[in-house]
């Protein structure tokens, strides 16, 4: 007798013959529950990757490069210079290599890591352009940090305490180094920028998903990260070496300072602010800088004396007495018609921190009148000031006009201060002071109105704004 077997069946002639059973592997999953599972994977993989493009799409629209008072600027208006071509937008390049990587990914996979690779490298090539190539976008941002830093203690000290907690931030008022750089850089980047990073990573961690578990580190994560090394090294090499022998310049010309040598410090200075321009609106480098000058000069040459001045001003919040503050301004009195022989190309940055320097220390003794108490004599030392247009030091005249009852100022100069100034919280102190001229001029309907505007910037229980709407 012959064992049973169910797989035996008849063909047509009638003899017997063994039927195939339903296949399954090894773990007892049948074809039917793989095709399932790979209908799924292939829906979710669908799904993300249509996530990726939306986020791909919006990144350009949102801020790359942020400032603490002034508008940020968008991926869109970031534009690189090619060679023999017109100038192209940051937006148009992402777009291209982005949306490329998620369009190729079903089809070339080694089409798309090549793509969505490139596509990191050049957010890192941004990343670098904003620490390193871009020296007005970093004087001004931390310029305008200095601003906002003084402008809120001026608040605390002037206006109702307000318990509410100011947005994060974290104020970069120097730099020197290389490194320096590279945080503040990192403090510049907006949400448009990180956004599209995250786009970035997540069209390589598709690739990764999509690829063998066995093979993942050497068909994607190995192969992803060389071309990203790579596409930067292309990109970037030499302006990064450049950058790099400026910072070894630097530390060369910090050694030869402590050592008394003034005239080999100098040099190395001006190699290292020809290497990185950026170099040039660093205070304490240009301290050091000074400093070399005066050794080099033996205390003779007037650019020397700016090292003592711009400690003088470093620690402006903390002023409690205008006495050093007056001495600073008469040792800048001989900058003010030194011609001094364009040698090194370290002058013009002196002698312009000088112009700057003199302006701040009059609106610095102004600030010290106002904490004071002494608003006619903070208005004295703020006409002697020279501010920027759209620099923050502009209100505190109007404000101190204010307070001896005179609006005119405030309703000339904090509207054109509202165009420059775009954070929230900055914009809403603004608009209440708005409220207040208004109040004292007598039009209470533009001061209710201000005063409404200014709550709803702020989204926080304002308690100047509070007791002014409640007649308090």
């Amino acid at each position: 007798m012959r064992p049973r077997d169910d797989r035996r069946g008849c063909d047509e002639d009638g003899e017997m013959n063994f039927c195939p059973a339903p296949v399954a592997d090894p773990c007892g999953v049948s074809l039917g529950s793989r095709l399932h599972r790979s209908r799924v994977r292939s829906s979710g993989s669908l799904a993300f990757g249509l996530c990726l493009a939306v986020l791909v799409l919006l990144a350009p629209f949102g801020d790359w490069v942020s400032f603490p008072l002034g508008a940020a600027v968008r991926g869109e208006h970031i534009e690189w210079e090619i060679d023999g071509f017109s100038s192209v937008s940051t937006s148009l390049i992402y777009w291209g290599l982005t949306l490329s990587a998620i369009a190729l990914m079903p089809i070339h996979r080694v089409g798309s890591l090549i793509l969505a690779s490139a596509s990191l490298a050049f957010l890192l090539l941004v990343f670098f352009r904003v620490a390193l190539f871009e020296p007005e976008w970093l004087w001004t941002y931390v310029r305008e940090s200095s601003e906002r830093v003084t402008f809120a203690s001026y608040g605390n000290n002037q206006f109702i305490a307000n318990r509410s907690v100011e947005p994060t931030f974290v104020p970069v008022r120097e730099f020197e180094t290389l490194e320096d750089q590279l945080t503040v850089a990192v403090a510049m980047l907006g949400w448009g920028f990180y956004l599209a990073l995250a786009a970035s990573l997540g069209v390589l961690f598709q690739l990764a998903v999509l690829s063998d578990p066995a093979t993942l580190l050497p068909a994607t994560l190995l192969p992803a990260c060389g071309l990203v090394f790579g596409f930067v090294m292309l990109g970037g090499f030499h302006p990064l070496k450049r950058m790099a022998q400026a910072e070894l310049d630097r530390r060369q010309a910090d050694r030869w300072l402590v050592e008394g040598r003034g005239l080999d410090a100098v040099g190395a200075y001006a190699r290292a602010t020809q290497s990185n321009a950026n170099l040039a609106g660093s205070r304490p480098l240009l301290q050091k800088v000074a400093m070399a000058y005066d050794a080099l000069s033996r205390g003779r040459d007037p650019l020397g004396g700016l090292a003592s001045d711009l400690t003088s001003t470093s620690g402006r919040d903390r002023v409690e007495s205008t006495e050093p503050i007056v001495s600073a301004r008469r040792r800048l009195i001989g900058l003010r018609d030194y011609a001094a022989p364009a040698v090194t190309g370290l002058e013009a940055p002196l002698l312009t921190t000088g112009a700057t320097l003199t302006s701040e220390l009059w609106t610095l003794e102004g600030l010290v009148h106002a904490r004071q108490g002494h608003p006619a004599s903070a208005i004295s030392a703020y006409d002697q000031a020279t501010p920027r247009p759209d620099s923050l030091h502009r209100f505190y005249p109007a404000h101190a006009d204010l307070e001896l009852g005179d609006p005119t100022q405030a309703l000339d100069v904090v509207p054109s201060l509202l165009e420059t100034v775009k954070h929230p919280t900055l914009a809403a102190d603004l608009l209440s002071t708005m409220g207040d001229a208004h109040t004292v001029d007598g039009d209470l309907k533009k001061a209710r109105d201000a005063y409404v505007q200014s709550r709803e910037l702020d989204r926080t229980d304002n308690y100047r704004v509070v007791r002014a709407l409640s007649g308090g």
